[in-house]
């Protein structure tokens, strides 16, 4: 992008005909939270005069009649993981500009696993076809598991130092609490590149506060997104830390921290909206931030503050209001014509200065690209798994039980695990799966280096009562996660995910019961949004019958291997505890009859 546009000069000074003109719209100022009425000319995709711009109408000018609505700038998500909804980029795009979202932060860090740099390059040049705009920042380190789990290419200091050249650019992201709390040089040397760029660091610091909070704003941590509770959020902005207040599929910290606004009377200035992982369904039924700006309003926040919180906040949080942000002159012209602001009903969404949308809907969805080939054929397995490399044994030819350490999920606590100590029967040296304790097996397999190291340990809460549930999209590091009742159809559910070259799927005494082929790097299809929430939903119902009570199945499994969030996670490598970031055996004792 060139940023000094002599032509936009011209039609701001009158000598030259803008190409639009929003005619007739109250303007939400975002800078001087005011609402007045205001027209805005444009010129080459970008603001060029706010205000009477009558003088820079000419014979071509194209007029947008925006009498009796509101003009907000375009909504910006904080902090998302762009593969986790499943369709490729252009598909998303399609999807969350016809909502108001038209600026995304995001890592495409699942991208950088399977396909590298050069894969996370690709996609940003395929979102330059599209009306999103993609601000890039490049994960600290990949893989994020401690201890490193297995992954097609690692993301380090020689990936940074051109990704951080990117005119994308913006940051480094995910800067962890154990990577800070265990000094790991790599990372720091990241960060301090980062810093010399003049890029922010952006934090991954759950339930963090006190001293350690400390440490981690005095390592550079610039913004954060794992705040649970008011008064956790409410200490990082006292110290200087950004607040990214979440509502993912996954996790919805919303009315607790909202309650720094409305109760602990703090200024929101440096709050911002995020929504970190959603999936489709989400998407097509809720929105993106458009969704979160309704939800903070109906919690008591000012309409133009929700706003502000979903747009400038957020473009300066990540230095970026020089671009986004705001309905100002010299801004990429991304603006929304609001005709109901308390339940912030977006009628147009102008992008790019030009007209994208109308009613939710694009008006010419933009055409998927054709992917390169070293996108397909992602899933390698040198040798089917059986169900014999997936139990737990003992050697032990006398023992007949064993108690046990399961991970523990609750899910009204979002990802956040516990660790539950229960008695398992063994036979032949198996220790057996027991669903009316609720106790499963949970498997971690490499699907990168063709190896198939598999990582084994027992999870409580998902509540299957038969069968096996897959995937192959996991964030950190996209092995393959199975949960099952039946070890064998777990087996069969990683077999079959390697053959259709990655996606998720249900399964019940050795059939296919449903599933949602991935074949784009083992993580997106090139799908419609819509389309993806109609095969979500056929497959969580395949999971209820299987017995789960969790809403979303398939999106909790894919995070039980992110070794970052307390207490628990599997990787390939085995059970992982965040405290220690060491291996443990699950096996806590074994008894004889």
């Amino acid at each position: 992008m060139k940023y000094i546009d002599q032509h936009l000069i011209r039609v701001s000074f009158g000598q030259a005909p803008a190409d639009v003109i929003i005619k007739g719209g109250n303007l939400i100022n975002v800078f001087s939270a005011q609402i007045y009425p205001a027209d805005v000319a444009i010129a080459n995709g970008r603001i060029a005069a706010v205000g009477d711009v009558g003088y820079a109408a000419g014979e071509n000018t194209e007029i947008i009649d925006a009498r009796g609505k509101y003009l907000a700038p375009g909504l910006i998500d904080a902090h998302l993981h762009a593969e986790v909804p499943k369709v490729t980029l252009t598909r998303l795009a399609n999807a969350v500009v016809a909502r108001g979202t038209t600026s995304i932060m995001t890592p495409f860090d699942q991208i950088g696993v399977v396909n590298g740099i050069d894969g996370i390059r690709w996609v940003l040049d395929e979102a330059k076809n599209t009306p999103l705009k993609i601000f890039h920042s490049g994960a600290s380190r990949l893989p994020y598991t401690t201890p490193a789990s297995t992954i097609a290419y690692r993301f380090g200091p020689a990936e940074h130092a051109i990704a951080q050249q990117w005119e994308e650019a913006v940051g480094i992201w995910e800067y962890m609490s154990d990577s800070i709390v265990d000094f790991d040089g790599p990372v720091f040397e990241v960060a301090d590149m980062a810093i010399r760029n003049r890029l922010t660091l952006h934090g991954h610091a759950p339930v963090t506060v006190g001293k350690i909070l400390s440490g981690h704003v005095a390592a550079g941590m610039h913004d954060d997104h794992e705040s649970y509770t008011a008064e956790e959020l409410a200490e990082k902005l006292r110290q200087g830390v950004r607040a990214l207040i979440r509502r993912g599929t996954h996790s919805d910290n919303v009315p607790p921290l909202v309650r720094a606004i409305t109760e602990l009377r703090l200024p929101t200035r440096h709050m911002s909206l995020c929504t970190d992982d959603l999936d489709c369904t989400d998407i097509t039924e809720l929105g993106l931030i458009d969704h979160l700006v309704r939800y903070v309003i109906k919690l008591g926040v000012d309409p133009l503050t929700a706003i502000q919180m979903g747009s400038l906040n957020t473009a300066e949080t990540y230095r970026v209001d020089h671009l986004v942000g705001s309905i100002a002159p010299g801004r990429i012209a991304d603006i929304l014509l609001i005709d109901d602001l308390p339940n912030l009903n977006i009628a147009a969404v102008i992008a790019n200065g030009k007209l994208v949308a109308r009613d939710r809907r694009m008006l010419t969805p933009v055409a998927s690209p054709t992917y390169p080939a070293n996108f397909y054929n992602t899933m390698h397995l040198d040798k089917p798994i059986a169900a014999e490399d997936l139990y737990i044994t003992v050697d032990d030819a006398q023992a007949t039980q064993a108690r046990v350490l399961a991970i523990h999920l609750e899910p009204e606590e979002g990802l956040l695990s516990q660790g539950r100590e229960v008695t398992l029967n063994i036979a032949d040296g198996r220790i057996l799966p027991d669903p009316a304790q609720d106790v499963l097996y949970i498997s971690v397999t490499d699907r990168h280096s063709g190896k198939g190291l598999t990582g084994k340990a027992f999870i409580s809460g998902f509540g299957l009562k038969e069968g096996a549930i897959a995937t192959s999209t996991s964030p950190d590091d996209d092995n393959i996660i199975t949960i099952g009742a039946s070890v064998e159809d777990m087996a069969v559910a990683i077999n079959h995910l390697v053959n259709i070259g990655g996606g998720q799927v249900a399964v019940n005494k050795g059939a296919i019961m449903a599933d949602i082929p991935l074949p784009v790097s083992g993580l997106m299809a090139d799908i419609s949004a819509e389309d993806m929430a109609q095969q979500e939903g056929t497959l969580n119902r395949a999971a209820y019958a299987l017995g789960t009570k969790l809403k979303r199945p398939f999106f909790f499994i894919i995070f039980l291997s992110i070794t970052a969030i307390p207490e628990y996670a599997v990787t390939d490598r085995g059970l992982v505890a965040h405290a220690t970031r060491t291996v443990i055996n699950p096996v806590l004792e074994v008894q004889r009859a």
